[in-house]
C-alpha cells in the first residue's frame, strides 16, 4: 500500500464539498464547469472528486446522516417535525409520513423507496447479491480476445514485467480475504481499482462479473412464479404502482435452495407490515451505518423461546394452544401479555409455520446437545426470522456454484416446506394446526423426518 492511500481531504475542502451537496441536494451531480470550480476551491483533482461525490451519493442512499441533517431527511417529516413537538410519541405517524411517496417497498425487511431503480438496487445490494465483482479472478497477465497479446489485467499495456504488475500492488490485493477482494456493485469495484491498483476499468474486466441467470421466485401478491429476476421485479413493480403494499403479502418468496443460502439481513415477508409499527423497525439500510449496531434477530429470540415452552409443556404431556403461543410471545417481546400488542405469533401463517417446524424437528438446532436438522427448503428459516443452521462453507459454495450455472432455470427438486403434510403423532404437542393432514393410519414412518 502506497503512502497516496493513506492520505485524507483537508477539513476545509470536505466542508466546500459538503456545503455544495447540501444547496444541491435534489441533484448532486456537479457539471464539468462545477467541477473545475471545485477544483479550484479545494485544491483537489478530478479523480478526487468524483470519488468524493461517489462516496456521498452513496452513504446517502445507505442511510449514513450527513453534516446537514435536512439534508437526508424527506420534506412530509421535516413538515411533521416543526407542527409536533414529540414525535418519539408517535411512530405510526412517522412510518405512514414516511411512506407516503416511496410506493417501492422491500420484500426483505422495511425500507421504501421513490423510484424503482432504488429499490431493485437496495434489494440486489443489501439482501440478495445475484451480481458479484471479483478483483482480477485469473491471472494478473491475461491474453487480448482481440490482438492475442500478453496484456496487464489492470491497465491493459502489452507484455508487462513483474516490476509493472507489482506497481499495481497486485501480491497485496491478493493476500487479503476473499471477501474484500468481492464487491456487489460495478461502482464499488471501479473505486477499488483507482485506490487500490491505480488503474480504470476496461473492457476486458467485464469477464470478472459472476451474474445468476436464473432465480426462481413468486409473488405474493397474486401467487405467480418467475424464472428470472428481472421478470419479478417488473411484475412486482407494477402491483407497487398499483397501490399494493406488503400488509397483502402472503406466503413465502419461492426461493429455491441455492439463492436462500445467499440471501442476507431478511425478516419474514409476512411480517414485514408488522414489523414497521414497532419503534425501531428492522431496516437493512440503517443496519449498515455502523458496525455497533446490532442485526435484528428479534424473531430468533421468539422462536427460542416459544420452543422451551412447548418443549416444556410436552414434558409434562401437556398440549399447547394458539392462544398459550400468543400470550407468550407478547411476554417474551414485550413484557406483558395484553391482548391489544401483536406480534408475529399473531399472524397464522407465521404460527403455522413454527408449529410445523417444531413437529417435524427443524427446530432441534435452538437445542444444546442435539444434533441440528437442517430442512431442504432453506427459505424456511428465513419466513421464521431465524439463521440458516450448519451450513457449511462448502455447503454455500455450492449453492453459489449452482446459482451462478446459466445453463437454465433450476429445478424444483423438492418439495416447499409450508405445505409439508405433518403426521398426527408429530404434532401432538399442539391442540390444533393447521394445514394438510394424512390419515391416521398407514403413515410412512419417515414422514415426519423431511421437509
Amino acid at each position: 500500500m502506497t503512502a497516496r492511500h493513506l492520505l485524507r481531504h483537508s477539513p476545509a475542502a470536505s466542508e466546500i464539498l459538503t456545503k455544495w451537496t447540501c444547496e444541491h441536494r435534489d441533484s448532486p451531480y456537479p457539471t464539468a464547469a462545477e467541477k473545475e470550480t471545485l477544483r479550484g476551491l479545494t485544491g483537489l483533482n478530478v479523480r478526487q472528486l468524483n470519488t468524493w461525490f461517489a462516496n456521498y451519493r452513496r452513504r446517502k442512499q445507505a442511510g449514513r446522516p450527513s453534516k446537514d441533517t435536512s439534508a437526508t431527511t424527506p420534506q412530509l417529516v421535516t413538515d411533521a417535525i416543526e407542527n409536533e413537538p414529540d414525535t418519539q410519541a408517535v411512530p405510526e405517524q412517522e412510518t405512514s409520513l414516511l411512506l407516503q411517496g416511496k410506493k417501492f417497498q422491500c420484500t426483505f425487511c422495511t425500507d421504501t423507496f421513490s423510484t424503482k431503480y432504488d429499490w431493485t438496487r437496495h434489494e440486489t445490494s443489501c439482501h440478495i447479491p445475484l451480481k458479484r465483482y471479483i478483483c482480477c479472478p485469473f491471472s494478473a497477465v491475461q491474453q487480448c480476445a482481440s490482438t492475442g497479446n500478453q496484456i496487464c489485467a489492470y491497465c491493459g499495456l502489452t507484455s508487462p514485467t513483474s516490476e509493472h504488475i507489482a506497481s499495481h500492488n497486485h501480491d497485496y490485493c491478493q493476500s487479503r480475504e476473499p471477501n474484500a477482494r468481492i464487491f456487489l456493485r460495478k461502482d464499488h469495484l471501479r473505486q477499488h481499482l483507482r485506490s487500490v491498483h491505480e488503474c480504470g476499468m476496461l473492457p476486458h474486466m467485464d469477464d470478472w462479473l459472476l451474474e445468476a441467470a436464473w432465480v426462481n421466485s413468486r409473488c405474493g401478491f397474486c401467487g405467480e412464479r418467475f424464472t428470472t429476476w428481472n421478470e419479478r421485479n417488473e411484475h412486482l413493480a407494477s402491483h407497487f404502482r398499483d397501490g399494493y403494499h406488503m400488509g397483502m403479502w402472503k406466503g413465502c418468496r419461492g426461493f429455491d435452495g441455492a439463492v436462500s443460502a445467499q440471501v442476507i439481513a431478511a425478516m419474514p415477508p409476512f411480517l414485514i407490515d408488522l414489523e414497521r409499527l414497532r419503534p425501531f423497525p428492522f431496516s437493512a439500510s440503517n443496519a449498515k451505518r455502523g458496525p455497533g449496531l446490532p442485526q435484528n434477530r428479534s424473531w430468533e429470540f421468539l422462536v427460542a423461546g416459544l420452543h422451551r415452552l412447548v418443549k416444556y409443556r410436552a414434558s409434562q404431556s401437556r398440549p399447547v394452544s394458539d392462544q398459550d403461543l400468543q400470550d407468550e410471545a407478547r411476554l417474551l417481546t414485550y413484557g406483558s401479555s395484553t391482548a391489544d400488542i401483536h406480534t408475529a405469533a399473531d399472524n397464522p401463517e407465521w404460527l403455522d409455520l413454527f408449529k410445523k417446524a417444531y413437529s417435524l424437528g427443524i427446530l432441534t438446532c435452538l437445542t444444546e446437545g442435539q444434533e441440528p436438522y437442517t430442512a431442504e427448503d432453506l427459505e424456511v428459516y428465513h419466513d421464521l426470522g431465524i439463521a440458516i443452521p450448519s451450513l457449511s462453507q462448502e455447503q454455500r459454495t455450492s449453492a453459489l456454484l449452482v446459482l451462478f450455472q446459466n445453463d437454465g432455470p433450476i429445478p424444483k427438486a423438492y418439495r416447499r416446506f409450508s405445505a409439508s403434510r405433518v403426521p398426527l403423532q408429530k404434532a401432538l404437542p399442539f391442540e390444533t394446526i393447521s394445514g394438510p393432514w394424512p390419515d391416521a393410519v398407514g403413515v410412512p414412518k419417515d414422514t415426519g423426518s423431511r421437509a
